[in-house]
């Protein structure tokens, strides 16, 4: 992990030192569980905290919206995203290791499942396999396609791959979705709502090839309270 001791990175660590604790933490936490995983080889939600935990890190550092962090030091910034890449493979790892264990008989919940397909699509995304996100969160969305969170995640890897139709699509039914607020897929789970959908799609940059198609500004005058 890099150092905080720059004075290019003293803003950073006074407003998301806590980030970093929390990474160190979590670090600790993945490298005193591996005995566990030697002990439960068959443990399927095991793998799946892991990856859980790792990948809320991986997608805070990588290019998704680098609006939020900017700028670093430039040595900083450039050890930071190698770390990064680090802590995507180890989540992509540990929740297709979940994913295999599940289809072998070590079963998740319905909601655990849903986890463990959006955090290995999410950890493939920010590697940059988008071909392995998506067909994961289509997998998802085949099994519970009243998400919209499925259905945003799928928008933004279709706007990756400048699939602007598909993006559009997918965007759309999110904000339905999330709109109509019945049918989701378990219980308790919050669908979001319009307005925090349209904020991500106008302020991530993996959405920019949307942005500039005029079906956009129908969707945000349809949906805007």
């Amino acid at each position: 992990m890099p150092r905080p001791e720059s004075p290019g990175n003293k803003k950073y660590f006074t407003g998301e030192g806590w980030e970093e604790a929390k990474l160190w933490v979590t670090l600790r936490w993945v490298k005193a569980s591996r005995p566990l995983l030697k002990w439960y080889p068959r443990a399927a939600n095991l793998r799946l905290r892991l990856a859980d935990r790792l990948n809320d890190h991986c997608h805070r550092h990588v290019s998704l919206h680098p609006e939020h962090f900017g700028p670093f030091d430039p040595a900083y910034d450039a050890a930071l995203r190698k770390d990064s890449q680090k802590h995507c493979r180890m989540a992509a790892r540990f929740a297709l290791e979940a994913l295999a264990l599940h289809d072998a008989g070590c079963t998740l919940s319905p909601q655990r499942e849903w986890v463990a397909l959006g955090c290995a699509a999410t950890a493939h995304r920010n590697q940059g396999s988008l071909a392995e996100a998506l067909w994961l969160l289509r997998r998802s969305a085949r099994k519970w396609p009243t998400s919209p969170q499925t259905q945003l995640a799928l928008a933004g890897v279709h706007c990756e791959m400048k699939d602007v139709d598909s993006c559009h699509r997918h965007l759309r039914r999110a904000l339905e979705l999330a709109a109509a607020k019945k049918a989701l897929p378990f219980p308790k789970m919050e669908a979001g709502d319009t307005v925090q959908y349209l904020w991500f799609a106008s302020r991530w940059t993996i959405f920019a090839p949307l942005r500039a198609d005029p079906r956009y500004k129908a969707l945000v005058k349809t949906y805007k309270k």
